[in-house]
């Protein structure tokens, strides 16, 4: 509700992705609305240093980037970006 919303991907027919910013704390959502198996590719200029998978609605490895993920039908992550 508080701080800056930015849309990651605008044009994506499947995929509503965004970043919310508050102080130093960022957070981004990726959401698939489908049920298909897109795949996120995070824009270059959206830049952060590391990143914790704090929501998810899939078992996935918590490891595994956030630049390029293939997302699940319906699936739903939220990030907390780290300095």
């Amino acid at each position: 509700m508080y701080g800056n919303y930015y849309i990651i991907l605008e044009e994506h027919p499947q995929i509503y992705s965004y970043m919310r910013t508050l102080g130093e704390e960022k957070v981004v959502v990726i959401l698939n609305f489908s049920g298909e198996q897109p795949k996120f590719e995070m824009p270059e200029h959206v830049e952060f240093a590391a990143h914790e998978l704090v929501i998810i609605n899939y078992e996935v490895n918590a490891e595994e980037k956030i630049q390029s993920i293939e997302l699940k039908p319906y699936e739903a992550r939220v990030y907390r970006l780290l300095k």
